[in-house]
C-alpha cells in the first residue's frame, strides 16, 4: 500500500522551549493543509548542518508509489548547511513521488521541482533539473525563517485555518460576502463578532490566505451546495481579484483552443489549469473572469442584505459543532 506522510524542517540553534515540535511553524503549515499529525515529519535542527534524520529515515524507506509532500521548496533547502540538491537527487532516485506546494500566486498551484512535473520537462536532461535548483538555492539565500515563496502568511492567519470551527465561522461569513448576500460593513461587523477579526486590512490578508489553500474551490462547491439560493457560481469573485492570474490562465487556455478546436472552453481551461500546475477549479477561474471582463456587470451586482438573522443562525450551528 502506498504511504503519504508530510515532511517540514525547523530551524533551531538553541534548545528551548520554541525547538518543541507543537511551537513549529511547519507543524501548522503542514496542519493546515489537511495533513493529520501523525502523518508529518519535521527536523528540528541546527542551521549549520546538513543532517536531515526524519528525511534520511523517510527516504531509506519509502520507493516507488509512495509520497512525500512539502509545504515550499525551502523545506529541501532551509539552513546554511543544508544539502537540498543532495536529498533531492536521492528522492527523484527512488522514484518516490514528490509534491512540492507553491504559494507565490493568487491560487495555489504545485512547484515546478515536484517529482512529475520536474521529470516529464526534463526526462532527458536531469542534469539541466539539478542546475536550476543549484542556481535557485544560490539565488535565493532562504534562511530558517523565511518561506521560499515569499508568502507572507501571519501567524495568526495559520492558527485560525487550523482551528476547525473558526475556520468555518470564517469561511461561512466569507462566502455570504462573495455571494453578494451581505455588504462589506455587514460582514465586518460579523467577523468583528464571530471571528476576532477587527478590521478590513485584516480581513483581506486572511481571505487572501484562505483562497491560496489547496481546498479553496472544494469549500466554494460545498457553499454552492448549501446555498443554491445564492447563486455564487454565477456571480463575479469580490476579494482579491488577480488580473495576472487569470490571464495566464485564459492565454493558455486560448492557445490550447486553437490547437484543439473541438474543446469547450471549460476542458480547455481545466488543461491550461493542469499545464501551469494550479491547484483550482473552472468554477473559480469563472468568477474569477467575470469580475476582470464584466466590469460593468460587477460594479452593478447588488448586494441582496438576506436577513442577518438566517446568518446568525447558520453562524450559531457552527459554534454548537454542526458542520
Amino acid at each position: 500500500m502506498s504511504r503519504f506522510v508530510a515532511y517540514g524542517v525547523s530551524i533551531r540553534n538553541s534548545k528551548s522551549e520554541n525547538a518543541l515540535r507543537e511551537n513549529t511553524i511547519a507543524l501548522k503549515e503542514l496542519s493546515s493543509l489537511g495533513f493529520l499529525n501523525q502523518d508529518i515529519y519535521i527536523d528540528i535542527v541546527n542551521c549549520n548542518t546538513s543532517e536531515r534524520p526524519l528525511l534520511d529515515k523517510l527516504i531509506e524507506e519509502f520507493g516507488p508509489g509512495d509520497c512525500i509532500s512539502m509545504y515550499s521548496v525551502s523545506d529541501l533547502i532551509k539552513g546554511k548547511g543544508s544539502d537540498g540538491l543532495g536529498y533531492y537527487k536521492k528522492i527523484l532516485a527512488k522514484g518516490i513521488n514528490l509534491l512540492i506546494y507553491d504559494f507565490s500566486s493568487s491560487l495555489a498551484r504545485l512547484s515546478s521541482y515536484s517529482s512529475e512535473f520536474a521529470l516529464k520537462e526534463y526526462k532527458n536532461n536531469m542534469d539541466e533539473l539539478y542546475e536550476k535548483l543549484n542556481a535557485d538555492i544560490s539565488n535565493q539565500g532562504i534562511n530558517g525563517r523565511r518561506i521560499a515563496n515569499n508568502i507572507v502568511m501571519a501567524q495568526r492567519n495559520i492558527d485560525y485555518l487550523e482551528e476547525s470551527k473558526w475556520f468555518h465561522l470564517f469561511q461561512t461569513i466569507y462566502f455570504h460576502y462573495e455571494a453578494y448576500n451581505i455588504t462589506l460593513n455587514t460582514t465586518l461587523y460579523l467577523l468583528k463578532e464571530y471571528c476576532n477579526v477587527k478590521t478590513k486590512l485584516t480581513f483581506w490578508n486572511v481571505a487572501s490566505t484562505f483562497e491560496k489553500h489547496p481546498f479553496y474551490d472544494g469549500c466554494l462547491m460545498n457553499f454552492h451546495y448549501w446555498h443554491r439560493e445564492s447563486d455564487i457560481l454565477e456571480k463575479p469573485k469580490r476579494c482579491n481579484i488577480s488580473e495576472e492570474t487569470y490571464f495566464e490562465i485564459k492565454n493558455l487556455s486560448d492557445k490550447i483552443n486553437i490547437e484543439y478546436p473541438t474543446l469547450t472552453e471549460e476542458e480547455s481551461v481545466n488543461r491550461a489549469i493542469n499545464e501551469l500546475r494550479y491547484i483550482t477549479s473552472y468554477e473559480v477561474y469563472k468568477r474569477l473572469k467575470l469580475a476582470v471582463e464584466d466590469n460593468s456587470g460587477f460594479l452593478k451586482i447588488r448586494t441582496d442584505s438576506i436577513n442577518i438573522d438566517i446568518i446568525r443562525n447558520e453562524l450559531s450551528g457552527i459554534l454548537s459543532g454542526n458542520f
